[in-house]
């Protein structure tokens, strides 16, 4: 299942930036992904340590409310190149 799912989830990343090798792996450059949420406790942290370990991906979370824990930023949203919410 999760081999049939990368492909698609590669049509997403910016042209040029990775590729999904045939063994799996994601090679090339490291996308950068912003995960968000609205407090920045649980779903975006959770995602952001699911893709930790992503070779190619560089990733980190945020969150939209004025309380969350690392509030999301003009610099964050300049930072990445995906923004994503779980």
């Amino acid at each position: 299942m999760i081999g049939q799912e990368l492909p698609l989830a590669a049509d997403s990343f910016p042209e040029g930036k990775i590729s999904v090798s045939s063994t799996m792996g994601i090679t090339e450059n490291a996308v950068r992904v912003l995960f968000l949420c609205s407090q920045n406790r649980l779903r975006s942290p959770t995602a952001e340590m699911v893709f930790a370990d992503w070779p190619g991906v560089e990733c980190t979370s945020a969150g939209t409310n004025r309380g969350a824990d690392t509030p999301l930023s003009p610099e964050l949203v300049e930072w990445a190149e995906i923004d994503l919410p779980p």
